[in-house]
Formats: C-alpha cells, sequence, structure tokens
C-alpha cells in the first residue's frame, strides 16, 4: 500500500512537471534584434490567444485507456491515431490540451509503447532525455511491483482529469 501510495504521488508530480514543461514551450519565444536591427523571425508561430481564460465551450470527452480526456474541434487534438495525439492551436486552450494529452500519454502506466514516442517525438528541450529516463525507471520499477512482464502496460489508472 505504501509503495503504491508513493507511485500515485510520483505520477501525480510527473504529470504536473509535464504539463509545467508543455505550458512553457508555448510560451512565445523571446526576439533577439538581428544584426541590421530588425527582429529576427520566430522559428515558430505566436500563440493566437493573448488571454489565459480557457473556453470549455463545445470540448467532448472521450476515453484514453479508460481515463476521460477533453477534446476540442477548435483548439486539439485535430490527429489521434492509435495513441497518439497531434495538431494542438497555438492558443491557451490548445495549450492546456497539449499538457493534459502528452503529460496523460507519457506515462509509465501505459507501458513504453505508449510512452517512449510521446516523450521522444512530441516533447523538446534538454529534458527530454532526462525524463524520458525517469519514465523508464517509474515503469520498471512500477511493473515489477505489479507483477507485469516487460512492455506489457502497468494496469488501470484512477484519475480524472
Amino acid at each position: 500500500m505504501r509503495q503504491r501510495r508513493r507511485l500515485l504521488v510520483f505520477l501525480g508530480v510527473t504529470a504536473g512537471l509535464i504539463a509545467a514543461g508543455v505550458l512553457l514551450a508555448m510560451l512565445p519565444a523571446t526576439r533577439k534584434p538581428s544584426p541590421a536591427g530588425t527582429p529576427a523571425a520566430s522559428a515558430l508561430a505566436q500563440p493566437t490567444g493573448t488571454g489565459t481564460e480557457v473556453n470549455l465551450g463545445g470540448w467532448r470527452w472521450a476515453d484514453f485507456h479508460e481515463v476521460r480526456l477533453p477534446y476540442s474541434a477548435s483548439d486539439g487534438p485535430h490527429t489521434v491515431t492509435g495513441d497518439r495525439a497531434y495538431g494542438f492551436a497555438r492558443s491557451s486552450a490548445g495549450a492546456l490540451l497539449a499538457a493534459l494529452h502528452l503529460g496523460m500519454r507519457a506515462s509509465p502506466r501505459w507501458g513504453p509503447v505508449v510512452f517512449e514516442p510521446t516523450i521522444a517525438e512530441q516533447f523538446t528541450g534538454s529534458g527530454r532525455p532526462t525524463l524520458l529516463r525517469a519514465v523508464r525507471a517509474s515503469y520498471g520499477n512500477a511493473g515489477a511491483a505489479a507483477g507485469v512482464a516487460e512492455g506489457v502496460p502497468i494496469g488501470r489508472a484512477y484519475v480524472v482529469e
């Protein structure tokens, strides 16, 4: 019971850190003046929303491994293929949806078939290898405690997003 509680706390903290990282990645890039004195072009499109309020109207909730996640026709995800979700709007709502979907899919709970490509292909930044190692280690520990074979999902999640 103590191990399970520790795992749940770890997963909650991990999901929160992932969500914060995704939200920080959505912030506009700092622009530095070019040598000619004009602003340099940003590599990413700037978010269209200027406020932090998110309108939940029109959102629908659908199952992802028995966890109900929100979906929005305007803010994403616009493409869901297997256990992967892509195409989030560059808006406050899109950032929130990306944090929820990618954070959930980066959980060790679903096994390496889900979390490894999600982290490797959809997370950015210098901390990505560290995150992947931490989630792999968490999966190994939780999988051993649950008695599941390597590569198999650990089991049902008891969460509400």
